[in-house]
């Protein structure tokens, strides 16, 4: 399938469930209902299912105001291949970011209110104030603290306290 067919295929699958979240949770909350036909996993005769020959389709609609209801048909093996397609894009975004994140921890002291404050810069962030503490010593230990748990939620991220 061609970048045309995807986009079509999409704009399809968004209008048909606009108002969901987008993670899908809880489709039926927002209205949006789904009816299944086939037994055959191929896409070679299209969505629609009184057409494609018993090719497994998913039909996704709202009821209006009125009763109404309009069945928007896709064929399910294309449903896949988006799916598939936005994964694979995922995946090369995951592993074009640097593979490990940089996130630094200054202790610097404030010259005015003698005052230790724990600043955090990260490489794809703005510097903000973690923490101040009345002491030197505390901030460290504080910062420590921070960066052990930041490093076991997060593998791919190394933290460096410059004190």
């Amino acid at each position: 399938m061609d970048k045309m067919i995807f986009g079509e295929l999409s704009q399809r699958l968004l209008g048909s469930t606009a108002g969901c979240r987008e993670d899908m949770y809880e489709p039926d909350e927002a209205g949006v209902h789904a009816l299944f036909t086939g037994f055959r996993l191929d896409n070679a005769h299209g969505d629609d299912p009184h057409y494609n020959y018993g090719e497994m389709a998913v039909g996704i609609y709202k009821v209006d105001d009125d009763g109404g209801k309009h069945v928007e048909w896709f064929n399910l093996a294309s449903l896949i291949a988006l799916a598939r397609i936005g994964a694979r894009s995922i995946i090369d975004d995951l592993h074009s970011i640097d593979s490990v994140k940089k996130t630094y921890l200054f202790i610097s002291q404030n010259d005015v209110s003698k005052t230790w404050s724990v600043i955090t810069h990260s490489d794809a962030g703005s510097p903000y104030s973690l923490q101040t503490m009345q002491n030197k010593n505390n901030a460290i230990e504080w910062a420590e603290r921070w960066k052990y748990d930041r490093e076991v939620r997060f593998p791919n991220e190394h933290v460096h306290i410059v004190k």
